[in-house]
């Protein structure tokens, strides 16, 4: 508790006459989320919105903002304004190991990464802190740095400390990070990031699981939201027990194949519950046979080439379950 008051100190007495007033709080909440404690979420805003509430939605602290009216694009997209609920992540947001010991206040090199996991997925932030920094000689929070430098590091899956326990006992270690576009990562692999200072990326990792040989599935969530992959709440995957033979073996044009693979008998049927609305996307590793929201088949899209699915979550809502919606993929 002490910890978290200290933190929540700092935070609201940390006003640095700059453009860089956020780095400094920021990494002290972080490392403040090391003890096992989340008892206070300080609210308050500046004007660099996007990266605050780009770091709460990664567990640092909760949304807050100094006038009833001044909702914007970056509000509604950590806020689902039908439901009027938060898409929250599931625990206080922890620094990678790479930056454990490093200083992205001031050491001009470290980008601050910090995870944390939702129900089916993990989430890696990633921010440039770099300019201003607490200095033990004057005893306050000053700027360091006045012009910041563009930095670039990498983002590993691995970074997500409980991946294996989110992911299950089946889990093969390959996963999908979806941030602009869904990018398909073997166990290991990485992706660079570059960020100028006060910018920010966020990475939703996601398990990928293998349902057969060719096809392999991982859900994502509401595209555009902050949180993407917290509006992910159930994943589970039904094999088909009368699966028939595939209709073709070899190799044919790929307007055959496109339409041969949609007359095909399925292989499993993927069963999700999403929450919230807009547009809710998935990874496939080929194109899908049927969605199903509820009862209702739904129209959807698919991008062969990134494996991208989505389709829409719109009003009428299951008035009973509260914007969670039962949603059915056949592959």
């Amino acid at each position: 508790m002490d910890a978290s008051l200290s933190c929540v100190t700092t935070l609201m007495g940390c006003i640095v006459p700059s453009r860089l007033p956020w780095s400094e709080p920021l990494m002290t909440l972080t490392l403040g989320t090391l003890l096992p404690t989340q008892s206070i979420s300080p609210p308050w805003l500046t004007t660099l919105f996007s990266l605050e509430n780009s770091s709460n939605l990664i567990g640092i602290c909760f949304i807050g903002y100094n006038r009833l009216w001044s909702i914007t694009v970056q509000l509604v997209q950590l806020v689902d304004v039908q439901s009027m609920s938060v898409l929250r992540v599931q625990l206080p947001g922890r620094p990678t190991l790479d930056c454990l010991f490093a200083d992205p206040a001031r050491d001009g090199t470290s980008l601050l990464k910090i995870w944390n996991v939702n129900k089916c997925s993990g989430v890696v932030g990633v921010f440039n802190c770099q300019g201003a920094g607490w200095c033990k000689v004057m005893k306050k929070t000053r700027i360091h740095d006045a012009s910041p430098g563009t930095l670039t590091g990498p983002v590993h899956a691995t970074y997500v400390d409980l991946m294996a326990q989110v992911a299950g006992a089946d889990w093969n270690g390959e996963t999908v990070a979806y941030c602009h576009k869904s990018v398909q990562l073997t166990k290991g692999a990485s992706l660079p990031i570059t960020l100028k200072v006060l910018e920010y990326e966020l990475f939703h990792i996601c398990p990928l699981k293998e349902i057969a040989n060719s096809i392999s599935f991982a859900p994502i969530g509401l595209l555009d939201m902050f949180n993407s992959s917290g509006a992910v709440e159930q994943f589970e995957v039904h094999l088909a027990t009368d699966k028939k033979p595939e209709l073709f073996d070899g190799e044919v044009s790929s307007e055959l194949t496109s339409s041969l693979s949609e007359n095909r008998s399925p292989t499993a049927t993927i069963a999700l519950k999403g929450r919230g609305c807009g547009r809710f996307g998935a990874y496939s590793s080929q194109r899908p046979l049927k969605v199903k929201v509820g009862n209702a088949e739904t129209d959807f899209n698919y991008d062969a080439a990134t494996g991208l699915l989505t389709l829409t979550l719109t009003i009428p809502v299951p008035e009973e379950e509260m914007y969670r919606w039962p949603i059915e993929i056949q592959v």
